[in-house]
């Protein structure tokens, strides 16, 4: 994967095209949460930038990739590690876990993807979606019934 500079607008908004594909695809009601709520705007890229951002993380995947059987690419859970690593900012690392977050519950769907990124970020980055006074963004609210899939 390339290096974009820790903290960056860049660095987030890869983060965000990970959550955008964590289920295999991208789906309509995860694109249109981007522009509703704004989230470009917030990590401060614009959609030339993020879209710059989003087709280098497609070239990145198809040469650092695990092809699977079924032939979905993935990243190892190190390079996930090392994409984390590069939000060292506690405020930024709550910020980019809420936006994780509402991405994967904006279809309804919480696939295991989508749940494994998620854990993988608040764990790295010692972050409890749930504590009182939380910093950053407040979360959406997920749907009524979230279907949790392989």
């Amino acid at each position: 994967m390339r290096n974009y500079p820790t903290d960056s607008p860049e660095a987030m908004a890869r983060l965000l095209t990970l959550a955008l594909v964590a289920d295999g695809s991208v789906h309509r009601d995860e694109l249109g949460l981007l522009e509703r709520d704004d989230l470009l705007g917030r990590i401060g890229i614009d959609q030339d930038g993020f879209d710059t951002v989003y087709y280098q993380f497609h070239e990145d995947m198809l040469a650092c990739g695990q092809r699977l059987p079924d032939g979905r690419l993935v990243l190892d859970g190190q390079t996930v590690v090392g994409l984390l690593d590069d939000i060292s900012r506690p405020a930024l690392q709550m910020q980019m876990v809420r936006c994780i977050h509402d991405i994967g519950h904006s279809d309804g769907i919480l696939t295991g993807g989508e749940t494994e990124l998620l854990g993988k970020a608040m764990k790295r980055w010692g972050v409890d979606l749930f504590e009182p006074g939380g910093v950053g963004i407040p979360m959406r609210r997920p749907p009524e019934r979230v279907e949790l899939t392989a």
